[in-house]
């Protein structure tokens, strides 16, 4: 409930999620930054600190591998696009990879 009525819990949050966009020898100057001038708030502490556990020193997930900066799709639309052609082209729904691997 905080983030939609605190502004400043939605700017922080907001800050965070543009950490993916940014150079990767900027993310961490710029997440500083961002803790520097973090409102006292308790949930959005424990946000920061899963934040940064998660992002910033988690050695299974580097920055490059989050970071979008100089990706040419950032998103996954060519592949939704892609199988939304594909249903309308067959005319059914196709299976779900998960579905028929519990299948079996």
């Amino acid at each position: 409930m905080e983030y939609k009525e605190n502004d400043e819990v939605r700017l922080t949050c907001s800050m965070c999620a543009a950490l993916t966009y940014l150079l990767i020898s900027k993310v961490e100057e710029s997440l500083l930054m961002i803790l520097e001038n973090v409102p006292q708030n308790e949930k959005l502490t424990l946000f920061l600190d899963y934040s940064i556990q998660q992002l910033m020193e988690n050695q299974n997930v580097p920055i490059e591998m989050w970071n979008i900066n100089k990706h040419r799709h950032r998103t996954n639309n060519a592949v939704e696009g892609w199988n939304s052609q594909l249903n309308s082209t067959t005319g059914k729904q196709q299976t779900n990879v998960f579905f028929c691997s519990y299948r079996n």
